[in-house]
This record gives structure tokens, C-alpha cells and sequence, in this order.
């Protein structure tokens, strides 16, 4: 929901199927379910054996049939988006010709089961609650986030050595996602208290990656590709925005002693 209007293929949750799943929304909530981009991490070899055949995959190929991800979303009464849960990887066979291809045709009610929309917005409502601060739910009203940004999950190789300082994010097992902030960055989602922040950062080549939002410690080596990434986590659609693709960036957070002491 873009300014209080429905995007294409958008749906509202109706207040009775709230209740039907014994959920509490605050008053004036919206709570919406919406195909967001076409997943282009997932494809019928993804899956176990068996799932698809070789006529599938020709079908991918041809865009004929195409992986989706759904996005539940909650907007409070000033239309603020509060709180969201991504499905990704679901099966969408689009009509009409690969060249009409817009995932806005997709029908929700169609892709997924009445349990996956069920999950999808109970966390989104969860999230919601958690990050709202709404007094309803013994949380003081002052202490509602006003830092939005984009949230996106830190993808680190296996072979990193723990404790590494010179890693300042992707080096601590603890911290597994983290909110992009700044004045170029879509503001689609609260940032959650105790997540690291970081910033756009453009590349030599030109690319966008992020970095810590703090500087490096006095007598360090600027910023710089650790090995690591980062990538959406239900936001999808701003990603791409932001971006022009839904896949990962690099995280530069390597930082070194000047002069190697």
C-alpha cells in the first residue's frame, strides 16, 4: 500500500478473518497481503527430487511458470507501514504471454493456502505489536520508533574465524540481520531496537554496497569488502527500488590497523 492505495494484486484482510484467527490489531490497522517481485533465487531445481519434471523446468525457461514472493504487511491508522512477513519461492503460473508478464495478475487466493496466509500474517501482525508501542499492549506510547529503513539478513561464508574484530558486523554470530538507514534509503519498515545500522556505500565500480554506520575505530583502514552480504528481508518491492534487483550487496565491514600494527 503505497499512500492509503492498493498496489496492483493487493488485498486487505478482512476484520472478521482477524478474529477467525484470533488476532488483535490496533484501531485503525490495515493488514494487507500482496505479491511483491518475482523470486529470481529460486527455480524447479531448487526443490527436492520429484517435485518439478524437465517439461517444469522448460516452463520456467520460458516464464511460463515463475516463483513469486508474497509480502503481509500492517499499516497503522497514518498509513505507516509497522510491521511485515516475506514467503518467498511460492508457484505462480502466469496467464497470458511471457511479454504481458506483471506480478500484479497474480491472485493471491490462488498461490498459497489458507494456513500459509494464516502464518504470513500472524508474524506480520507480531512484528507490528512488538515494534508499535502501542500502550494496548503495556508499552509506552513515547516509545514508538521513528528510525525507519530497510531490513535485510547478513549472509556470511562459513569460513569466517570468530572473534575477528576486523569484521565489525558479519564476524559476530550473534548479529544475523541489520537495517539500512539513510536519506536516499526507502523508509519501509520501523528500525527494532539493538539491530546494527548501515549505510549505502558506492563502490569504485559504482555498485551500492552498505557499511557500518559508524566510522572506523581512530588509526583503522577505511571500510571494505568483508566476504559478506546482505539481503531483503520482507521489503522486497523497496529493494528493488532502491537497488534495481532483489539480490544480495556486498557488506563492507572489514577494517584494518594502518599500517598493518
Amino acid at each position: 500500500m503505497i499512500r492509503g492505495e492498493l498496489q496492483d494484486g493487493e488485498k486487505v484482510v478482512p476484520p472478521e478473518v482477524l478474529a477467525e484467527w484470533d488476532l488483535r490489531v490496533g484501531e485503525g490497522w490495515t493488514v494487507t497481503i500482496r505479491p511483491d517481485v518475482i523470486d529470481q533465487t529460486v527455480s524447479p531445481l531448487t526443490f527436492e527430487v520429484g517435485k518439478y519434471t524437465a517439461h517444469d523446468q522448460h516452463e520456467f525457461l520460458a516464464k511460463r511458470l515463475v516463483f513469486l514472493m508474497l509480502v503481509a504487511e500492517v499499516y497503522d491508522r497514518a498509513g505507516m507501514l509497522i510491521g511485515s512477513e516475506e514467503f518467498t519461492g511460492v508457484e505462480w503460473r502466469p496467464p497470458g504471454l511471457p511479454r504481458d508478464l506483471h506480478v500484479g495478475q497474480a491472485d493471491i487466493g490462488e498461490l498459497v493456502t489458507d494456513a500459509e496466509r494464516r502464518w504470513m500474517v500472524t508474524n506480520a501482525v507480531s512484528h507490528a505489536i512488538q515494534s508499535h508501542g502501542s500502550k494496548r499492549w503495556g508499552r509506552k506510547r513515547e516509545d514508538r520508533p521513528v528510525l525507519y529503513g530497510l531490513r535485510a539478513t547478513v549472509l556470511r561464508p562459513l569460513t569466517f574465524p570468530r572473534p575477528d574484530h576486523s569484521r565489525v558486523i558479519s564476524s559476530d554470530p550473534t548479529v544475523g540481520e541489520v537495517f539500512i538507514v539513510g536519506d536516499d534509503v526507502p523508509k519501509a519498515q520501523p528500525v527494532r531496537e539493538g539491530f546494527p545500522l548501515v549505510l549505502l556505500k558506492e563502490t569504485r565500480a559504482g555498485d551500492l554496497a552498505v557499511r557500518p554506520a559508524n566510522d572506523p575505530p581512530s588509526g583503522h583502514t577505511a571500510y571494505a569488502a568483508s566476504g559478506a552480504y546482505v539481503v531483503h528481508f520482507a521489503c522486497g518491492r523497496e529493494w528493488f527500488e532502491l537497488f534495481g534487483h532483489v539480490l544480495p550487496v556486498s557488506l563492507h565491514d572489514l577494517t584494518m590497523p594502518r599500517g598493518g600494527a
